[in-house]
């Protein structure tokens, strides 16, 4: 699973404050922790997904990308992951080598889709119409078919061994330069939520 924590340790803070501070602390730092995490969120759907990939559905980042868990005064710890379920997203982040669950991973080059981004049914391979295979001159590879109404037989997909995925999707350095930059301001500023409301400060 692609995932981050965004953590606190807050132990030697204790030492050097007070009866109020000491009970407010944790507050503070947990919601400080959870801003961060949704300001990283809203990076990795807006920036950083969009520039690892080319984008066919504008929807697909916000639905797969998640504040898993919350910070809580008794759990300084937020998780910001992916819908395990697109195990492919984490390839892109590490880089690897994609096997096929059969004989052959289907590439597709001429592929009609639908608004979603997706295969559209009627073209996945399984079910083109007037289509064919032939192997490549190469001998590394196939390719699948379709002969089209004018009587040209077009390429529609690559049947390939494997195939390699490079690392282009920044998850892990993204995430920890904004939870860098932007947690001290957080902290500061629901401290500071926290004074304004108290009775102990005039």
């Amino acid at each position: 699973m692609l995932e981050i924590d965004v953590t606190s340790d807050i132990d030697r803070v204790f030492s050097e404050i007070g009866d109020f501070f000491r009970d407010q602390i944790p507050y503070v730092t947990s919601q400080a922790l959870n801003d961060t995490a949704f300001d990283i969120r809203r990076r990795i759907v807006g920036s950083t997904w969009p520039k690892a990939v080319t984008m066919r559905n504008r929807v697909f980042p916000g639905r797969v990308f998640r504040v898993g868990q919350k910070a809580t005064k008794t759990q300084l710890e937020a998780i910001i992951q992916a819908d395990p379920e697109f195990d492919y997203v984490e390839r892109l982040a590490d880089g690897g080598t994609k096997f096929p669950r059969g004989n052959w991973i289907a590439v597709p080059v001429d592929a009609k889709r639908n608004k979603g981004g997706g295969i559209a049914k009627a073209y996945k391979p399984r079910m083109l119409k007037n289509s064919f295979i032939r192997e490549m001159k190469s001998g590394k590879g196939k390719v699948i078919l379709q002969r089209n109404k004018a009587g040209e037989n077009v390429v529609k997909y690559l049947l390939i061994k494997r195939a390699e995925i490079h690392a282009t999707f920044r998850f892990e350095e993204d995430a920890t330069d904004t939870a860098i930059r932007v947690f001290p301001g957080h902290w500061s500023r629901r401290l500071g939520d926290v004074v304004s409301r108290s009775r102990v400060f005039t």
